[in-house]
């Protein structure tokens, strides 16, 4: 099992790859020292890199997805469901192909400046010149059926998905729901997640036997201590 400073590693490797930097290139050490004045400096991006740090800081986790553009829940996200679409209730459609998925999107998310669906040549233009209408015409007739990765990564751009939407596995995962994405941009809930999820099995469920227990309490009217003994005399 992995040591959660692996774990950490591991999930900034992987964002790491998925966001490269504007010019293509792998961001260093120096590029974070420097976007950052400091605050997320070398030997720190270094340490976090090869697993040392088993509990970063929530603000430095914050200044690296700022710095490399992703959402800073995505730190958070089981690997199970990093696969969602950026958008609270998106789910993904019957058919698993690249044309359904992008044409999924086209209904499911309008565009914010219009609030209609986006057309064709609103996507080109949103893609800083990466897709043309007759890209995009193609891509949703299936007649493009392997789009290149530059592609896809000009529609998770505009449509503000993940790039793992496009995985075919992304269908059988779970997506996070509106009450999930709503607790996790609570501070004190974000704290807890932070400190108990690399807890072993056998402390998370205490934990959550005693949320349980305080849970009841407070639908039974009862009172929120839960170091009583039992019933008072």
């Amino acid at each position: 099992m992995a040591s959660p400073g692996e774990s950490w590693a591991r999930k900034f490797e992987t964002f790491l790859q998925r966001y490269p930097r504007a010019d293509g290139r792998r961001w260093r050490g120096v590029d974070f020292d420097r976007a950052t004045n400091g605050y997320v400096n070398g030997s720190y991006v270094t340490a976090l890199s090869k697993g040392r740090i088993e509990e970063p800081g929530l603000n430095k986790l914050r200044r690296i997805s700022e710095v490399m553009g992703f959402p800073f829940l995505d730190w958070f996200q089981p690997a199970e469901i990093e696969a969602r679409a950026g958008r609270e209730e998106l789910g993904v459609p019957k058919e698993d192909s690249i044309s359904a998925r992008l044409n999924y999107l086209f209904e499911a998310i309008p565009n914010d400046k219009t609030g209609k669906p986006f057309t064709d040549a609103e996507v080109a233009k949103q893609s800083l010149g990466r897709l043309s209408e007759e890209d995009l015409g193609r891509l949703r007739s299936s007649e493009l059926p392997d789009p290149s990765r530059e592609m896809l990564l000009a529609l998770c751009d505009v449509f503000d998905v993940d790039f793992s939407y496009w995985d075919e596995r992304a269908g059988q995962t779970e997506l996070l729901g509106p009450d999930t994405l709503r607790a996790l941009r609570d501070k004190e809930s974000l704290a807890i997640l932070h400190k108990s999820h690399a807890l072993p099995d056998e402390d998370k469920s205490l934990i959550m036997t005693v949320l349980e227990e305080l849970q009841r309490r407070r639908t039974t009217g009862g009172g929120s201590n839960v170091g009583d003994a039992g019933p008072q005399a």
